[in-house]
């Protein structure tokens, strides 16, 4: 029994005794796309077939390389939101270290104050939206 990749010679017609033509240059690049989706499968028998795979491939890389471009900048968006909030709460963490607060006391004020945080995230004074400002003006 045969194991690893099963590759099927080209229809006879189609080899490169003739000289290169579509179908190898489109074997070539079918292989080339196939090695980076880690599949083997090269069983086209005509110029269609082959590049059928080969549109199919591509459109799957570019399918594939847009969900993580969108996934990346959602997280850079989420990061950049929660930035100045998290930066805020550290700076209390450290204050709180540094003049020795107890940790009880301690926990409870950035308890506090993370609640506060998310009390003014979900009530956004009227003030403090800008874009507000300019469509009343």
């Amino acid at each position: 029994q045969q194991t690893g990749p099963v590759i099927r010679p080209p229809p006879e017609d189609l080899t490169l005794e003739k000289g290169p033509n579509l179908y190898t240059y489109l074997t070539i690049f079918h292989r080339s796309l196939i090695n980076w989706s880690g599949d083997f499968d090269v069983f086209s028998r005509s110029v269609e077939e082959r590049l059928y795979a080969v549109l199919t491939l591509l459109f799957a890389f570019v399918a594939s390389a847009s969900v993580v471009s969108s996934i990346t900048s959602s997280m850079t968006r989420l990061s950049i939101a929660t930035a100045h909030d998290a930066k805020m709460i550290s700076v209390l963490k450290r204050y709180l270290m540094d003049n020795a607060i107890s940790p009880r006391v301690a926990v409870r004020v950035q308890r506090n104050a993370s609640f506060a945080l998310e009390e003014r995230r979900r009530h956004t004074p009227e003030k403090d939206i800008e874009l507000l400002h300019l469509v009343s003006e």
